[in-house]
């Protein structure tokens, strides 16, 4: 059985995770950080169990073959054994995650490394960060901006909607955002949260895990200057405005609406 180091730094190397001594990740990370890796490894052991499956019906296959390929079921037994012990592992990991979840006291914010495909959700509140645009296009003074997510990560691109145009002629009447970049995008509280952290220097320990680059940009960028109230505010003619010029995801406004309690 491995050492629980061991599981930790299995699971550093597979997720790109941060290098931590096993004692400090509960109360480094937190419960939602734990919970995301949690979610993250579970969809890997999802994937194991389907590919194990996939091999077992390969081999039924190949043992009705008149002719059998012995390279071939060489390669189809090796990938059997890889995810079984992909199984194995990832399964003696999530025991480990669980156990250092149940000492958590903290839940903390979840940073972009540890998020999984289904962190954010249709008509989430979001911060998008566009101070890397530079051409003429660019229609705002400000680096970070409000927007809701128009679709979350389906195969990874994020597709969202700003509250005000950001971009001259761009789609959705310059309001349309896209990226696979998860450091462009903060769920709105988190990105207030992490701000502040990072401006007064709270737990150290855990924002030091954010790149330099993004801790930076967290800090120091301009922010659109849109209050929580304003933008409760600001709900119905938002929305409206959506489903007049939406054109990617537009079956989504509805969804946001009566998320909120609109009618679109």
């Amino acid at each position: 059985m491995s050492s629980q180091q061991d599981l930790w730094d299995y699971a550093t190397a597979v997720f790109s995770l941060p290098s931590l001594r096993i004692q400090a990740v509960s109360r480094t990370l937190g419960s939602a950080n734990i919970d995301a890796i949690l979610a993250t490894a579970s969809d890997t052991v999802a994937d194991a169990v389907k590919r194990l499956g996939q091999v077992q019906k390969t081999i039924d296959e190949i043992d009705r073959e008149p002719v059998k390929s012995h390279l071939l079921i060489e390669e189809v037994r090796a990938e059997g054994a890889r995810s079984g012990l992909i199984l194995r592992n990832m399964t003696a990991l999530i025991s480990l995650l669980n156990q250092l979840r149940a000492d958590v006291t903290e839940s903390k914010f979840v940073l972009p490394q540890f998020r999984g495909v289904k962190h954010f959700e249709i008509g989430d509140e979001i911060m998008i960060y566009v101070g890397v645009t530079t051409d003429n296009r660019k229609a705002i003074e400000y680096d970070w901006i409000s927007a809701k997510m128009l679709c979350p990560g389906w195969d990874w691109v994020m597709h969202c909607h700003s509250n005000v145009p950001w971009t001259h002629g761009g789609s959705n009447g310059g309001h349309y955002f896209r990226t696979v970049d998860q450091d462009t995008l903060f769920k709105r509280s988190d990105f207030y949260g992490l701000r502040r952290m990072l401006e007064q220097h709270e737990d150290d320990t855990f924002t030091n895990l954010l790149p330099a680059k993004l801790a930076q940009q967290l800090r120091e960028g301009t922010v659109e200057p849109l209050t929580d109230e304003e933008l409760a505010a600001s709900q119905v003619a938002y929305i409206k405005r959506a489903a007049k010029v939406v054109d990617f995801y537009a079956q989504h406004v509805p969804i946001i609406a009566e998320r909120y309690g609109i009618a679109a």
